[in-house]
C-alpha cells in the first residue's frame, strides 16, 4: 500500500496535501508516502517523479493518487501553465499499474480524465476515481478536505452536489454561489485508505471503551480489530 499525493502551485493546495499526508501516516500507518510539490519543480522533473512511483516492477499494493491544484480539459495545470497530460498519464502510467488505484483529483475539470479511462481500457474494478466537478466547470478546491473528513468519520467519500465559489480565469471570482457535482467512477476503494480505529468525531480522537485487540503486520499496519484472544502479532488497546 502507497500514496503519491500530488501539490499544485500554490501553498493552499500544499497546505490541503500536507493534512492528508499526516492523516495516513498517523491514523491509517501508510509509511511509503511520496508528496510531490510541484511548485518548486520543472514539468520534467514532475514526469521523471511519477515515472518512479507508479514503475509497475516497484508495485507495493494498493494506490492512493491525490492531486489537488490547478487544472485544465487536458490535464494538471503546474508549472506556469504547463500541464501534466491526462492522455499521457493514463495512457503511459495509469493503465500499467497492476494493483488498484484510488485517484483522488481535486480540480477544474476534474472528471476528464475519465475519457481516458475508457480509450485505454482502465478497468471500472481496478480504478476509484473521485472528481471534485464534471469536466466541463471550473471550481476552487474543496474535495480533498471533504474526502479527509469522511474518511475520518470511518465512511468512504460520497460524491454529491455542494455549493461552490465559481471561478473563471477571464473575470474575478464570482461571488455567486452554486451547486456543482462531484463525480465517482468505477469501484469504491476508500475502506483501503480510512483508518479502521472507532472514531469519535465529537472529541476529535479515539474513543477508549471496552479493550480491543488490534493484529498487525511488520510494518505496523492494522490487519483486523477483533475481541478475539490476543496471538503474538496483537496490539491491546
Amino acid at each position: 500500500m502507497k500514496a503519491l499525493l500530488i501539490a499544485g502551485d500554490g501553498r493552499f493546495f500544499l497546505d490541503e496535501t500536507l493534512k492528508f499526508r499526516r492523516y495516513l501516516k498517523k491514523e491509517v500507518g501508510i509509511t511509503d508516502i511520496q508528496v510531490v510539490k510541484t511548485g518548486y519543480m520543472t514539468v520534467k522533473h514532475i514526469w521523471t517523479c511519477l515515472r518512479k512511483a507508479l514503475d509497475p516492477s516497484k508495485v507495493s499494493g494498493p494506490l492512493l493518487l491525490l492531486y489537488c491544484g490547478h487544472g485544465a480539459e487536458d490535464g494538471w495545470g503546474v508549472s506556469f501553465c504547463r500541464t501534466i497530460s491526462y492522455q499521457a498519464l493514463v495512457g503511459d502510467l495509469l493503465k500499467n499499474y497492476p494493483e488498484p488505484i484510488l485517484f483522488v483529483n481535486d480540480c477544474c475539470y476534474a472528471a476528464a480524465p475519465i475519457g481516458w479511462f475508457k480509450k485505454f481500457g482502465v478497468s471500472r474494478e481496478k480504478m476509484s476515481f473521485i472528481a471534485a466537478t464534471n469536466s466541463k466547470e471550473r471550481v476552487e478546491s474543496v474535495l480533498v478536505g471533504r474526502v479527509l473528513k469522511s474518511w475520518k468519520r470511518q465512511k468512504p467519500h460520497q460524491p454529491s452536489r455542494h455549493r461552490v465559489c465559481v471561478v473563471d480565469i477571464d473575470k474575478p471570482a464570482s461571488e455567486e454561489e452554486r451547486k456543482t457535482p462531484e463525480i465517482r467512477w468505477g469501484v469504491e476503494l476508500d475502506n483501503l485508505f480510512y483508518s479502521k480505529f472507532p472514531w469519535d468525531p465529537k472529541r476529535d480522537r479515539l474513543r477508549i471503551g471496552r479493550p480491543i485487540v488490534v493484529t498487525v503486520d511488520p510494518n505496523m499496519i492494522i490487519k483486523e480489530i477483533s475481541e478475539e484472544i490476543p496471538s503474538e502479532d496483537t496490539v491491546i488497546l
